[in-house]
């Protein structure tokens, strides 16, 4: 869907300040933040190996769906920190 703005407004100064206001700062995939999280906790020694990473779990304790969990899972063993087990 394509949104245009009325002709009336296209040259007033308030488009200039809608402009500014659209900029996202700061923004981060929850996937990112969930991959940072068990990557820390894994270089800090936390998360010991061989244990048992579970997207269930993980999840539940992060209050995040399991997908997140699952894409961070997988850029972490792309990484070989953790190995992906069937």
């Amino acid at each position: 869907m394509n949104l245009h703005l009325k002709e009336e407004n296209t040259n007033t100064g308030k488009n200039k300040k809608m402009e500014n206001n659209l900029k996202i700062e700061g923004y981060e995939l929850l996937s990112q933040k969930v991959y940072q999280v068990l990557k820390t906790e894994i270089i800090k020694g936390v998360l010991k190996p061989g244990t048992k990473l579970l997207e269930g779990k993980i999840a539940e304790q992060m209050g995040v769906s399991r997908t997140p969990i699952r894409e961070a899972l997988r850029e972490l063993a792309a990484e070989g920190f953790v190995k992906m087990m069937s």
